[in-house]
C-alpha cells in the first residue's frame, strides 16, 4: 500500500510514505475547541 500511495487526500492532509513505508510530513495536529465550538489549530 505504502509504494501505490503518495499525495492520497484524506482527512487529516494528504498522505505520502517514504521507501522505508514511514508516512511523510505531520502525522498529527492539535486542534483545540474554544467557548463557541471553534477549532483552532495548535502549533
Amino acid at each position: 500500500l505504502h509504494t501505490k500511495l503518495k499525495d492520497f487526500s484524506g482527512l487529516t492532509g494528504k498522505i505520502s510514505f517514504n521507501d522505508k513505508g514511514d508516512r511523510v510530513g505531520e502525522v498529527y495536529r492539535v486542534y483545540k475547541v474554544d467557548a463557541d465550538g471553534n477549532f483552532m489549530l495548535q502549533p
